[in-house]
């Protein structure tokens, strides 16, 4: 018992362990109350059900207030650092979500998909997937039926999938005609996917009626939705990204689409809880009860938002501090000025510097004069050069910055 002798929310399974008289009166009187989901769907034997509970009220609306302030803290950014710091953030989503599965995916591929609109024999296998991220809270997407998902499927992960495995490829209908069994990174059995074909369609239709429905809670129904596309298990490969991805689209809709390019990192970075969370939903003797399963999404949610404030915030304030250091280095001239801060802004939010038609673009100059400016920026010793695909990229040297500042305050 807690305080105020109120027993705390446990498991069905731990109430079966623990107070096994106790277990038919909980599971029936969470099942018919009046706070209660109850689905057209069954878990194993079980008709599925989700209750409202405190916890789960609590979370919804700490991931509302985050998302506020979350929305506020990028509206006091400057451009470029908002625009570098989501294509940072995309492309960690991305390659974190292949990575989850196993499968490789560099930056620099992925990088290189984001600076080009044709799909080329050399990246097809990422193509698709890197595409839909890109463009997920700008383009609609079809999610009604059981043939949207194929077709989304095949947009996403199909060439990938064929590349790894070629027997991997759906060949029933829609999805697959075989059963599957789900493991964990350490071989355990946690599931065996639902069969035959007809019973996938079934249960995916209904799943896809709790995101589409008005009579039901928008951001529950995602989390119902993200279980059951697992508990289903639809294809035999590509699956969580699949889920990974439509979850992702769909928290666009309601969230700042930064949160849905952090999904996959923060499910990695949990990585032991998130298989659990599947395996506990799954257990027989949890009666088809989703109560913990949402309550431990909204918590993967709410540590997706928090870890994108706090490394906002941080960088907020690198920026402030070394654009006063900046100014002090660089002297008067506002255009060197204006170019030394949109290269300290992608130095602190992005992934790799910029180059000079980057920068002129940026800084809204001709291409001659930004590289007049780099050239007498270049002589003060500030910058980081790189080359990528024979174009020389300019960052600021933080490192550098420190030095000159350092020395500058001792004479």
């Amino acid at each position: 018992m807690d305080e105020g002798g109120i027993m705390p929310y446990m498991q069905l399974i731990n109430i079966q362990r623990n107070q096994r008289d106790k277990y038919e009166e909980v599971y029936k009187s969470r099942y018919d109350s009046e706070s209660t989901f109850r689905y057209e769907f069954n878990i194993k034997s079980n008709k599925a059900f989700l209750v409202i509970n405190k916890d789960i009220l609590s979370k919804m609306d700490k991931i509302l207030s985050l998302n506020s302030q979350l929305i506020e803290l990028l509206g006091e950014l400057p451009e470029i650092a908002q625009i570098q710091f989501t294509r940072y953030c995309l492309i960690e989503e991305v390659r974190i979500t292949n990575e989850i599965e196993g499968v490789n995916s560099t930056r620099k591929e992925i990088k290189s998909i984001l600076n080009t609109d044709k799909k080329k024999k050399s990246n097809q296998r990422l193509y698709g997937l890197v595409k839909k991220y890109q463009y997920l809270d700008k383009k609609e997407i079809a999610l009604d039926t059981c043939e949207d998902i194929r077709e989304l499927y095949n947009e996403l992960v199909l060439d990938e999938v064929i590349e790894e495995k070629f027997e991997n490829r759906p060949d029933g209908l829609l999805f697959r005609k075989e059963k599957v069994y789900v493991q964990s990174p350490t071989m355990e059995l946690i599931h065996e996917g639902i069969s035959p074909e007809e019973k996938i369609i079934e249960l995916l239709s209904k799943s896809l009626e709790l995101v589409q429905s008005k009579n039901h809670n928008f951001m529950i129904g995602i989390a119902v939705f993200h279980y059951m596309f697992g508990y289903v298990h639809p294809f035999y490969d590509g699956n969580g990204r699949m889920s990974r991805f439509i979850s992702s689209y769909l928290l666009s809709k309601k969230l700042h689409h930064l949160v849905s390019y952090r999904l996959s990192y923060s499910i990695s970075y949990n990585k032991s809880k998130y298989y659990k969370m599947f395996k506990d939903a799954n257990e027989e003797r949890n009666r088809g009860e989703l109560t913990y399963f949402v309550n431990d999404f909204f918590y993967l949610l709410i540590e997706s938002i928090e870890s994108l404030i706090d490394a906002i915030s941080e960088k907020k304030e690198q920026f402030e501090y070394f654009k006063g250091l900046l100014v002090n280095l660089v002297g008067i001239d506002q255009r060197e000025i204006l170019v030394a801060f949109v290269l300290l802004q992608n130095s602190l939010f992005g992934m790799e510097g910029l180059n000079v038609n980057e920068v002129a673009q940026a800084c809204n100059l001709s291409i001659s004069k930004t590289r007049r400016i780099i050239s007498s920026l270049e002589d003060k010793d500030l910058f980081k050069k790189t080359t990528i695909s024979r174009a020389i990229h300019y960052d600021i040297d933080i490192d550098k910055l420190l030095e000159k500042s350092v020395g500058n305050a001792k004479r």
